[in-house]
């Protein structure tokens, strides 16, 4: 007799003190594909119960050594799920109402006939199998829900990587997981997120045709031996565009098992949270680039303003304050040496050279800066500036060091302009790293780093210059590039240093920025072009 499809498998337990009257129908049903077997106690079907693991269970009412009743309360206790039919030779109403109100399925009077019983089999293997649908149903819908609410906490690519990993791995028969994306324009991969892979498999998995292919195909398995034996690589796509692959080292059998529908639809739903956190990231970014931008051009024309209202201030007070000086010395020359008059006519003199300076300066602001420069080399520049800087009483205990490699391309420039520049950036450090020291912050010796190194996709050499003295407040950090504004003290500056260097640079085709934590220091950001814009 050929086995019968729909109970294949089905694992069926007869209870009964006289075996030799069920040994026929578990010998029939044996034929049709099921697993049978014989108890003939109340103790040893309990026994059973835990060993064989059955399907069904054909309950005899009377039994030697105890109730069926109470048989029936005690499995029921252990499998309170399992089906279980009472099958007796003496019924009555109060029986069959007792055992079906503790939870016997059905009740049968001897003998049952075996297309009933093979009907009773099929009815259980039938629900048995619904329940494992629903049960599959439940674990995927809870999985979904719970990769879902990881990846929707953050907002990085890397981090929606590491949240789905998290979850997957937390699968039962999920040996490992991880999430390859593109380094660059090439299609090199680099893995943003894993559990379980070790950097040798990682290395294997790379060099997996199935990953480097052009033609991927989803579910194939790379082999990479060890433990793990076989890594399967799915693509994850988003909307618009692949975002990368899935990597899954799992069980034939798991929930997630490597070519099954769940393993895909995951991917598809990775894919597409990947693609909405690459493009938060791309936005954030141009945003953050917008808003450069912006200060950009608000600081521009800030600047041009103030230069041409500065230009004519110095020009309409340069005429009358010569006049006064001139007069003021004059004076002092006819006074007594040591007289109150003289020493009071010394002091215009001097104060009028000390304006004579601030003009200077703001005639160094207003001036517009030609653009018929030349290619310059940027390190003797810094050099010449750090001699000039090392040979004054400020520099103190502070060292300058530079980190400048000697095949640095020129820059787009003149040397007096960019020694302007650098030098207005190292007094400035050395005044920091003094207030840093004076206010505590700086116990041992102040330091000025430069770095300088190109950038060839960008056309541009980029010059760092950090210092660990007093830093910027934040409150202060927007309006470092304003003309005048300074934090300096009285008499300890001008507010225009800054400004000046801005505007050399940015006329130069360049750009300046200033990255700076009260208390911790400052780095100051120099690209200049190695090509006239």
């Amino acid at each position: 007799m050929q086995p019968h499809t729909k109970i294949r498998g089905a694992r069926v337990l007869f209870v009964d003190d006289e075996p030799e009257q069920v040994e026929g129908l578990a010998d029939y049903v044996t034929t049709l594909g099921a697993v049978t077997d014989i108890a003939v106690s109340g103790q040893q079907g309990l026994d059973m119960i835990e060993i064989f693991h059955p399907d069904l269970v054909l309950l005899d009412m009377k039994l030697q050594d105890m109730e069926g009743i109470d048989l029936l309360k005690r499995i029921l206790e252990i499998r309170p799920q399992l089906d279980v039919i009472i099958v007796t030779g003496q019924a009555s109403v109060h029986n069959a109402m007792t055992a079906v109100n503790l939870g016997a399925k059905r009740y049968f009077i001897k003998p049952i006939l075996p297309r009933t019983l093979v009907g009773l089999v099929e009815d259980v293997m039938e629900r048995k199998r619904l329940r494992e649908a629903a049960d599959r149903y439940m674990q995927r819908l809870e999985l979904h829900n719970r990769i879902s609410e990881a990846m929707a906490r953050v907002e990085q690519p890397e981090e929606v990587a590491a949240a789905a990993v998290e979850v997957l791995t937390s699968i039962a028969g999920v040996h490992a997981a991880g999430i390859l994306m593109p380094r660059d324009q090439t299609g090199a991969q680099r893995m943003i997120a894993d559990t379980g892979f070790d950097e040798d498999t990682i290395d294997q998995i790379l060099e997996c045709q199935n990953i480097r292919g052009s033609h991927l195909q989803d579910g194939a398995p790379c082999p990479v031996g060890g433990r793990l034996e076989s890594v399967y690589s799915y693509s994850l796509t988003g909307r618009e565009e692949n975002t990368g692959l899935l990597l899954l080292s799992v069980d034939q059998d798991s929930l997630l098992m490597p070519r099954g529908d769940l393993v895909f639809t995951l991917s598809r739903g990775i894919g597409v949270a990947l693609e909405r956190a690459i493009f938060h990231q791309r936005l954030k970014r141009a945003y953050d680039e917008l808003k450069v931008a912006q200060r950009g051009m608000i600081e521009a024309e800030k600047a041009s303003a103030v230069s041409r209202l500065a230009a004519g201030l110095v020009h309409e007070i340069g005429t009358p304050l010569n006049i006064i000086s001139a007069r003021a010395e004059y004076l002092m020359q006819q006074a007594e040496p040591e007289s109150a008059m003289r020493r009071g006519l010394k002091t215009i003199v001097d104060q009028i050279d000390r304006i004579s300076v601030l003009m200077q300066q703001m005639l160094d602001f207003a001036r517009q800066y030609p653009r018929d420069v030349e290619l310059v080399e940027l390190k003797p520049v810094i050099q010449t500036v750090q001699d000039l800087v090392n040979i004054s009483s400020r520099a103190g205990e502070t060292s300058i060091e530079l980190f400048i490699p000697s095949t640095l391309p020129p820059v787009v420039g003149n040397d007096n302009q960019l020694q302007q520049v650098f030098l207005n950036l190292l007094l400035n450090s050395l005044d920091a790293i003094e207030q840093a020291k004076r206010e505590g912050f700086l116990q041992g010796k102040g330091l000025v780093k430069i770095y300088a190194e190109e950038v060839p996709r960008t056309g541009k050499v980029v010059c760092r210059l950090e210092d660990n003295g007093i830093g910027i407040k934040d409150e202060d950090r927007t309006r470092i590039f304003e003309p005048f504004f300074t934090t300096k003290e009285p008499g300890k500056g001008t507010g225009l240093g800054l400004s000046v260097v801005y505007g050399i640079i940015t006329e130069l085709g360049g750009t300046v920025e200033v990255d700076s934590q009260w208390g911790r220091g400052t780095t100051v950001t120099v690209k200049l072009p190695v090509e006239s814009v």
